[in-house]
């Protein structure tokens, strides 16, 4: 394996993490949202 395919992966690695994150956050946050409106 070279350094470029070893950079990619991480590359995707760290972008799949960062999706997941996000994703939770804005989870959380509409969570939150339907709290607020039903009350």
């Amino acid at each position: 394996m070279d350094l470029r395919t070893i950079g990619t992966i991480i590359f995707y690695v760290v972008l799949l993490g960062i999706s997941f994150w996000v994703g939770s956050i804005l989870e959380k946050n509409e969570r939150n949202y339907k709290k607020f409106f039903k009350d």
